[in-house]
C-alpha cells in the first residue's frame, strides 16, 4: 500500500531560489499520490511538472545536456569561446527563456504559429540535429581550456562570491517574473 505513494519530486538547483520541482512516479504510484505532491509544491511556492514516468536525467538535465553539449562542441571545434557561448544564453536565449518556453517561442516567431515555423524552418534544424547527433566526449584538454577561461573571468576562490551573486540575481529575477505576469498576465 505504502508504494503506491512513491515518487520522485527532483528539485532544480538551487532549490530555494528555483521554483520548478519534476514530479516523477513509479509505474505503481497511485495518481492521487501525484496530484497531492503537485499541490504540495504550488502551496509552498514551487512550479511542478509532471512526467509519466522516470527518465534518464529527467527533463531539466535532458534539455540541459543538449544544449552543453552543443556549447562544449562550439568551444571545440574553434566557432566560438565559452564566453561568447554564455552571451548567446544570457543575452540571447535566456531573455526570451525567462518567460516562455522553447515552443511559445518559436509559436510567436511566426507569422501564422508554430505549424508555419516548423514547415519553413524544420529542414533547417533536422540537419543541425544530423550534425549534433554524433556525441563528444568533454575531453580533458576541452575542459581545461573552459575551465581555464572561467578561472580568468571568476578565480576559484571567488566562486562562493559568484554563487552568492547568482543567487541574490535568480531571487530578484522570479520576483521580478512573478511581478511583470501579474501585472502583463501570462
Amino acid at each position: 500500500m505504502n508504494a503506491r505513494r512513491c515518487l520522485v519530486v527532483h528539485p532544480i538547483n538551487p532549490p530555494h531560489l528555483i521554483p520548478l520541482v519534476e514530479i516523477v512516479p513509479a509505474p505503481w504510484t497511485a495518481p492521487e499520490a501525484v496530484e497531492k505532491a503537485a499541490t504540495i509544491m504550488r502551496k509552498v511556492g514551487q512550479t511542478p511538472i509532471r512526467l509519466t514516468r522516470e527518465i534518464n536525467g529527467f527533463v531539466v538535465n535532458r534539455l540541459q545536456s543538449a544544449m552543453l553539449a552543443e556549447a562544449f562542441r562550439l568551444v571545440e571545434d574553434g566557432i566560438c569561446d565559452a564566453s561568447d557561448v554564455d552571451k548567446a544564453v544570457a543575452d540571447g536565449l535566456g531573455l526570451r527563456w525567462f518567460f516562455m518556453g522553447p515552443f511559445e517561442t518559436i509559436d510567436l516567431n511566426a507569422q501564422k504559429g508554430i505549424a508555419e515555423y516548423c514547415k519553413n524552418l524544420g529542414p533547417m534544424y533536422y540537419g543541425l540535429a544530423k550534425e549534433q547527433a554524433d556525441p563528444r566526449d568533454w575531453n580533458p584538454a576541452l575542459v581545461k581550456k573552459i575551465e581555464d577561461h572561467r578561472r580568468l573571468v571568476t578565480p576559484a576562490d571567488r566562486l562562493p562570491d559568484r554563487r552568492s551573486w547568482r543567487d541574490r540575481c535568480l531571487a530578484a529575477l522570479v520576483c521580478a517574473k512573478r511581478q511583470v505576469l501579474a501585472e502583463l498576465g501570462p
